[in-house]
């Protein structure tokens, strides 16, 4: 009888764990069932029609050529403005061959085209530059940062001197970015905003006109409680907390858009914007980018979103100030490494991820550009992880709150979820501190 008993409890207990694995299978196929990537390109979501003034308001920004008979031609003969314009052109003109060419050669070799049309770029600032040629097949872009995306800049053309000062406010945020590949937080807290031409708009109109794509449709947008997408008047752009930019290529017919939301997405702060919350979480098969993100991702406050990334990214390109290496270094992610990591910056120290020094030492393949913190060829290191086709979509649970979750650090006895690494500890016996 006992033998009995063994056998049918071991007949259920298979079944049961059966059951539970083909639910989580099923889960996962539920979400691509019902959210096929093409419904979440912003393209199917907003109404858009070309208007011809917003391409040449960025093309004024940027320094680029205005079509003849321009309404800004009297803006673009001031002298101030010409010499801009030369600035502008001689620093893009570094900054393309040094460093966007070297990316573009990169990127044909590196990122799979199968990463989609979709990228999620949490962090993200203005940089809409780096995501476009980092990933230049995807059709609809999401960024979302702490900054305002401010006002539209439509050029006043009665005040022509007033006009030329307030647009070269542009080169405080611009000029740094063509010599580093990110911004400083602290520094974006000062500069945008502070004018006309310097908020979150102005800046991605001018980096999407610099290479030379042409501005299809801009205007402010909202997510109503549901998380749809509403479209805004332009008297609305100085107090809404979104934009939505439509562009493309001259010389093709495949039309793009960036939606940047301005917002606090930890697992509390996002908590306070449930129509910004709501749209997130409607994503599906996204690559995720990461760059110069603070760390944020390491924290507990953040391990919503870190989760929203792991469950449901096809792709993902991080540096180590993104998502923590253990959570992605197993048999769910298929790893290439780029450039040898060795330390965080100073000001990250308690970042430090001793199994990343491992699996990336002594590591042959550089990177040929700057990116992150550690900036410079052959300096910075990269991590690109493609999702195992065998490892299913998931949609996570969410805990929304900043204390709930595990942190990522090293040898800090204050945080009692968390994951340790410690000088002492044997797994890691090779490592030289």
């Amino acid at each position: 009888m006992n033998k009995i008993h063994r056998l049918i409890f071991l007949f259920m207990a298979s079944s049961m764990i059966l059951f539970l694995y083909c639910r989580k299978t099923d889960s996962a196929k539920e979400i691509t069932e019902q959210n096929p990537e093409s419904e979440i390109l912003i393209l199917n979501k907003l109404q858009w029609s070309e208007n011809p003034a917003v391409d040449e308001m960025a093309r004024f920004i940027a320094a680029m050529p205005l079509p003849e008979n321009s309404r800004l031609s009297k803006l673009i003969s001031n002298p101030e403005y010409i010499k801009y314009s030369k600035n502008i052109n001689e620093s893009w003109e570094k900054y393309d061959k040094n460093h966007l060419a070297v990316i573009r050669t990169w990127q044909e070799k590196e990122i799979d085209k199968n990463c989609g049309q979709n990228l999620f770029y949490p962090f993200s600032g203005p940089d809409i530059v780096h995501a476009a040629t980092l990933f230049p097949d995807v059709r609809s872009f999401h960024l979302f940062a702490l900054e305002s995306p401010g006002e539209f800049p439509m050029p006043d053309i009665k005040n022509t001197s007033e006009e030329i000062t307030n647009l070269k406010k542009i080169l405080s945020v611009v000029g740094p970015v063509l010599q580093r590949p990110f911004w400083r937080t602290n520094d974006m807290k000062v500069q945008i905003g502070s004018g006309k031409y310097v908020g979150i708009t102005s800046v991605t109109l001018f980096f999407l006109s610099r290479m030379n794509y042409k501005v299809l449709d801009a205007f402010p947008v909202s997510a109503d409680e549901n998380g749809n997408l509403v479209k805004l008047g332009i008297e609305k752009a100085a107090t809404s907390n979104a934009v939505a930019i439509f562009y493309k290529k001259p010389s093709e017919d495949k039309v793009r858009a960036l939606l940047y939301f301005q917002g606090d997405i930890s697992d509390g702060g996002i908590l306070k914007t449930p129509g910004v919350k709501k749209y997130i979480r409607s994503l599906n098969h996204f690559s995720t980018m990461l760059k110069s993100a603070s760390y944020l991702l390491h924290l507990s406050s953040f391990d919503d979103t870190r989760n929203l990334i792991l469950g449901k990214s096809k792709c993902l390109l991080t540096d180590s100030s993104g998502v923590p290496f253990h959570y992605i270094n197993n048999t769910n992610w298929n790893l290439k490494f780029y450039g040898e990591y060795k330390a965080p910056v100073s000001l990250f120290s308690i970042r430090f991820q001793p199994d990343l020094v491992l699996a990336t030492k002594n590591n042959p393949v550089k990177l040929p550009f700057g990116y992150g913190y550690i900036f410079g060829a052959d300096k910075s290191h990269l991590i690109l992880a493609q999702r195992n086709p065998a490892y299913p979509y998931f949609e996570p649970d969410y805990d929304e709150s900043d204390t709930i979750g595990e942190n990522t650090i090293w040898e800090s006895p204050r945080v009692i979820r968390t994951r340790t690494y410690s000088k002492k500890d044997s797994v890691f016996p090779d490592l030289k501190y």
